[in-house]
């Protein structure tokens, strides 16, 4: 069985691919007076790209710090081909049966995990965006979340 890992932080917990201010940043660099919002980009997509979507909110939501999830599988292949043209390789997604095989349901909820295991290392949060897949796998999250009655992210 193949092992799936988040990819290492970038520049130390530094912003990343220029003016970026959707961090990948370590625990302990985290501003502690900052809340912090989740961001789980789409399919075949990545941190630089989620940044992208979120831009217009950095202006608004000047109190939170945008907190980039990467996608578990990295692959070269970006979502659509005008994507590609405007953002480089690594591409990411929490999910591709293509590539990894397996049922739906299992590699939905390996996704999951992975995510409680971002959160609990980067958390808390107190806000989640997600794009495309990215709001699917927000949702799956909160679906456990209620099941099982858990903390909150």
């Amino acid at each position: 069985e193949r092992s799936i890992t988040h990819p290492p932080l970038r520049n130390e917990g530094k912003k990343f691919l220029g003016g970026n201010n959707c961090l990948q940043s370590k625990p302990a660099e985290m501003s502690d007076n900052k809340k912090k919002i989740l961001c789980i980009h789409g399919f075949r997509a990545s941190p630089a790209i989620m940044e992208f979507q979120t831009s217009p909110l950095k202006g608004v939501l000047k109190d939170f710090e945008f907190v980039c999830m990467p996608g578990r599988i990295q692959t070269e292949t970006p979502c659509d081909p005008m994507t590609g043209s405007m953002f480089p390789p690594p591409y990411y997604c929490n999910w591709d049966r293509d590539l990894t095989g397996g049922k739906l349901s299992e590699v939905v909820l390996a996704a999951a995990e992975d995510t409680k295991k971002f959160i609990a290392d980067r958390g808390p949060f107190h806000a989640v965006i997600g794009f495309s897949q990215g709001a699917a796998l927000a949702i799956v999250l909160a679906a456990m979340q209620q099941k099982k009655k858990a903390n909150p992210l």
